[in-house]
Order: C-alpha cells, then sequence, then structure tokens
C-alpha cells in the first residue's frame, strides 16, 4: 500500500468574539493510501485529491472558526474522509502548518480527539570557546490530550528558561530530560528536535 502527500495554502479566520479575531495563513498537507490496483498499476487518483484540496481551501477561507483547533481539524478531516472514501482510499494524516513556525497534525494512529502541536523556539548555544557557538532551532512536538486549553508555546518557552547555559552537549543532555514530561491535563512532551543551523543538521531526542 502507497501513501501519497499533497499540500495546499489556506487562508482561516478565527473568531471567538466580535473582539477577537485572528487570521493565519496555514499549508495544509494530507497523506491518503490506497491498495495498488494490480491491473492498471495505480493507487491513489493525486487529480482527484488536488480537487479535494482545492474544494476543501474554498469552504474554509469562506468559513469563519472559534478559536478552537478541535473544531478546524474535525472540519478538515471528515471532509477529505468523505471524499476519500468516494476512491476507496484511505486518510491517513493532516498537518496544519503556519508561517509563524508553529503546527498542528492528526495521523490515523492517533484517536480523533488528540493531536500533536509542535512549536519553534530559537536559541544560541556556546561552545568551549567564546568565539564559536550555534544558533539552534529547537522544535517540541507535543502530544496534545483531548480538548486541552494548555498554551504548549508558552510551555516551551519555560524549558528554555530554566534551562542553565550550557553548551551544546550540556544542553542536549538537560532537553533530553524533559521529553516525556507530562502536564496537568494528560499532554506530554513527545519529541524535542534540534536544528543545529550554522551546521545544517538536525538531531531528534
Amino acid at each position: 500500500m502507497l501513501q501519497f502527500v499533497r499540500e495546499v495554502p489556506v487562508r482561516i479566520l478565527m473568531q471567538k468574539t466580535s473582539s477577537e479575531r485572528r487570521g493565519f495563513l496555514f499549508y495544509l498537507s494530507a497523506g491518503f493510501s490506497k491498495e495498488i490496483n494490480p491491473l492498471s498499476g495505480m493507487t491513489v487518483n493525486l487529480v482527484e485529491v488536488d480537487k479535494w484540496l482545492s474544494e476543501l481551501r474554498y469552504e474554509m477561507q469562506e468559513s469563519i472558526f472559534e478559536s478552537s483547533l478541535d473544531e478546524v481539524m474535525a472540519f478538515a478531516r471528515d471532509f477529505l474522509q468523505e471524499r476519500a472514501a468516494t476512491e476507496k482510499a484511505e486518510l491517513v494524516s493532516v498537518e496544519f502548518r503556519e508561517e509563524r513556525s508553529w503546527s498542528f497534525a492528526w495521523s490515523n494512529e492517533q484517536a480523533e480527539d488528540t493531536m500533536t502541536i509542535k512549536y519553534q523556539h530559537y536559541l544560541e548555544a556556546f561552545a568551549l570557546q567564546p568565539e564559536d557557538f550555534d544558533l539552534l532551532k529547537i522544535e517540541f512536538s507535543w502530544l496534545r490530550a483531548a480538548h486541552s486549553e494548555i498554551d504548549f508555546q508558552h510551555e516551551g518557552f519555560k524549558i528554555l528558561k530554566n534551562l542553565a547555559p550550557k553548551n551544546p552537549s550540556q544542553l542536549r543532555e538537560q532537553l533530553q530530560a524533559h521529553r516525556g514530561m507530562f502536564l496537568s491535563d494528560g499532554s506530554s512532551l513527545a519529541s524535542v528536535t534540534l536544528h543545529y543551523l550554522g551546521e545544517d543538521f538536525e538531531l531528534t531526542l
């Protein structure tokens, strides 16, 4: 069974009250899988997938959502699952990646009321020599419990704020100690990825 992921930009408006309005530009990606047809050698019809995503983008951009990631994800997931069923395909993942360094995602290995939330933070890491440093992009991947209202970006800031200035090796050890931590509502820190921007490599803890 093959899997294919397609992506489309979508503008989403969230408004809980008349004075609380937020606009977001997301890159919406969706993954589909389907058994290969032994006669034609074909699997997921990518022309149809692109059509579904275009229709979904139109529907979402014509809607106003409350300030709820659950509502946005449910809207997209239900729409795409319905379309996939017509092609006897399976929706395996949905991700909304925002321009301002955060994203939320669901996969078919998760319950429908849970999501993965990712936030990126930046930190200067100094080595033993004062002139040697690297700019790190630190990505926290949170497994969000159902209907959680925790500010995961703030939780990431709290972790970094409490880290003593360390060289890269010691920093990895400190972050490793936080992986798997649970928050008050049952959400947890699933992984931490360090992007060493000056060295052009990354490490996932």
